[in-house]
């Protein structure tokens, strides 16, 4: 449901920005607080993936005890 399209969207979001990472010649082009700004949003993105996931195991524990 939207759980699972929040998370995919964030985990692709990750994705994309750890491309950007792995491109050598982004960091000749990027301004240190463009690099800082990504790294800010990848963490956050991670925390908000792990949050999601707690929320998902608690419907899903939910939804066991519910049966």
């Amino acid at each position: 449901g939207e759980l699972a399209a929040r998370i995919e969207a964030a985990e692709a979001r990750v994705a994309e920005i750890e491309a950007v990472f792995a491109d050598p010649s982004f960091y000749a082009g990027a301004s240190p607080d463009e690099v800082r700004r990504l790294e800010e949003e990848r963490a956050g993105l991670v925390e908000e993936v792990a949050a999601l996931m707690g929320e998902w195991e608690g419907v899903e524990e939910e939804l066991d005890s519910a049966y």
